[in-house]
């Protein structure tokens, strides 16, 4: 059985909840829903990878995949939510922030700590900051919803 990304869509960010065990033609579906999205948002898309509490890495082929479709969609800025706390979460996001520091990617990226600050960082780098910042919640709640659907 193959398994499956949680992607979930709303206005021009899509998030992606993945525990490194999804493979790279399940990415390549992802990418095809994304592809019709980007469409209807000429000025570019957000997304927010949430890695769930004990995820493990990817492996490298699903990272290469990864970073060529984040290449390929026209990405305005990406944040990563690192669900947990303790040693491993701590370590997961250190090594995100150093995967950036190093990062010649052409949008802005960030690595927080919770989903109101990731949605905020997010829609204030796709628009207005006063007109996004009442669509936190409504952000907030539509990947809550979104999450517990799939």
């Amino acid at each position: 059985m193959t398994k499956t990304a949680n992607v979930i869509q709303w206005r021009d960010l899509f998030v992606i909840i993945d525990d490194g065990s999804v493979p790279v033609s399940e990415y390549q579906r992802i990418e095809t829903i994304v592809r019709s999205q980007a469409h209807k948002s000429p000025g570019g898309l957000g997304c927010l990878v949430i890695i769930p509490q004990g995820a493990q890495p990817p492996p490298t082929e699903v990272r290469r995949y990864l970073d060529g479709m984040l290449d390929r969609l026209p990405m305005r800025c990406l944040a990563y939510l690192v669900e947990g706390s303790g040693f491993r979460a701590a370590a997961a996001r250190a090594a995100l922030v150093g995967m950036r520091v190093f990062s010649r990617k052409s949008y802005s990226t960030k690595v927080a700590s919770s989903l109101d600050e990731a949605i905020l960082w997010l829609l204030n780098h796709l628009g207005g900051k006063e007109a996004r910042k009442a669509d936190v919640p409504t952000a907030c709640k539509a990947v809550v919803e979104g999450r517990f659907a799939a």
